[in-house]
């Protein structure tokens, strides 16, 4: 199968709009990345991507040329997730935003995304067998929430207060959580990259997330405190991400 063609986007403007929210507490952490994306103006293409991200992101950035066809035998090492955990590989799309956004991530989160690779792997070796050419109709549930948290994960965590804030985060009461925001008592950042991706392109703060409260002990990271709070097992894995409403990032900051 050829490989898919550039599909041409308005890399510096898309960036820059990113870039431009620099200073909301919630893209703490992302300056580096967008700053090296910046300067490099004009389209990104995978090899470039790679080439900026792929030493703090921990995998290789390469392009994604095919996909597998209906009543083809499925191979873990081919699949997606599979690709990431077993080989250290992230196919990417040349020309997409999304992807683009992934990388981001993956540069600062790069533990996390591991992490989350390898439990949809795991959970694909355990519901699909190899070589079977007919795939389940639907993901199953902690495949889905997983998907969801890459997807549009907001991580959130408590500086103190932290049952009042567990409690407004449950009531969704946003008034009580922008208070703990003003005062400091709770902190937020992305980590999914569909959320960049929206952000880019329209209000922000408008943008939905699904929100995980995470412990983080003093001079522990972020990227290894999700690891910890992802190293559940299954049966708590699923109701722990699922068990906050979501939120649009506005009603975490005044």
């Amino acid at each position: 199968m050829a490989a898919l063609r550039p599909v041409p986007i308005d890399w510096d403007a898309q960036v820059r709009a990113l870039a431009s929210l620099a200073g909301e507490p919630w893209m703490s952490g992302l300056e580096l990345p967008l700053r090296a994306l910046a300067a490099h103006p004009g389209r990104l293409d995978v090899a470039a991507i790679d080439s900026l991200l792929a030493a703090s992101a921990g995998v290789r950035f390469e392009p994604q040329t095919s996909k597998r066809k209906r009543g083809e035998p499925f191979a873990y090492d081919a699949s997606y997730d599979g690709s990431i955990t077993r080989r250290g590989v992230v196919p990417t799309r040349e020309g997409s935003m999304h992807d683009l956004m992934n990388a981001v991530i993956w540069s600062v989160y790069p533990a996390t995304k591991r992490r989350i690779h390898a439990r949809q792997d795991a959970a694909l070796v355990r519901e699909v067998a190899a070589g079977q050419t007919a795939l389940p109709g639907r993901r199953s549930r902690l495949r889905d929430r997983l998907s969801m948290l890459d997807e549009g994960g907001v991580i959130v965590w408590a500086r103190g207060d932290e049952d009042a804030i567990d409690g407004a985060l449950v009531r969704g009461d946003l008034d009580a959580l922008r208070a703990h925001a003003a005062r400091g008592t709770l902190g937020a950042r992305v980590l999914g990259h569909a959320i960049l991706e929206h952000a880019s392109s329209q209000d922000p703060r408008a943008v939905r997330g699904c929100v995980v409260r995470i412990d983080v002990v003093e001079g522990e990271s972020l990227d290894r405190a999700l690891v910890r709070a992802l190293d559940r097992d299954d049966d708590a894995l699923e109701p722990w991400i699922a068990r906050l409403p979501s939120l649009a990032l506005g009603a975490l900051f005044v």
